[in-house]
Parts: structure tokens; C-alpha cells; sequence
């Protein structure tokens, strides 16, 4: 019976986690956008955002490794609000 209740309670945890709290990897990335965008954490236009973010930070050689998705979103965002200032 523990192990049953133990199993429902991972079960549960697992299912409630939020995939913005995933940390970067690029060899996940494609994954993750999927599941980031079944479970409805981005709108298309902060989607399109992350992926110009992520192609301009490899390129730019900027740290995006291990950060989490919602810490990239947010960077994401600062960067076009910079960009918009600079322009």
C-alpha cells in the first residue's frame, strides 16, 4: 500500500511541474518546446522570441546553458526592450 500512495504521489508531481523550470540543453531543446507549448506556458509571439533569442545568444556565445527556460524568456525580453532603446 506505501508503495502504491508513494507511485501516486511521484505520479502527481511529476504531471504538475512546470516545463519553464526546465533547464537548457540543446540537445533537449526541440522536446522541450513541444511540451513547453502543449502545456500553453508561451504564446506564439514569446516562442518566437525565445527561438531568435537562443539562435542570436549561440552565435553571440552568450551563457544560456543551464539556465532555465523562464530565466531565458526573461532575458529574451530585456534584450528586445534594450534593442528598442538602442535603435
Amino acid at each position: 500500500m506505501k508503495k502504491i500512495i508513494l507511485c501516486l504521489s511521484a505520479l502527481v508531481i511529476i504531471s504538475c511541474s512546470n516545463p519553464m523550470d526546465k533547464k537548457y540543453n540543446e540537445a533537449t531543446l526541440g522536446e522541450d518546446f513541444t511540451e513547453i507549448s502543449k502545456a500553453g506556458k508561451m504564446n506564439q509571439d514569446e516562442e518566437k522570441l525565445m527561438a531568435a533569442y537562443l539562435i542570436i545568444a549561440k552565435f553571440r556565445k552568450l551563457p544560456v546553458e543551464g539556465k532555465t527556460y523562464s530565466e531565458i524568456l526573461k532575458e529574451a525580453k530585456e534584450f528586445k526592450e534594450q534593442k528598442k532603446f538602442n535603435n
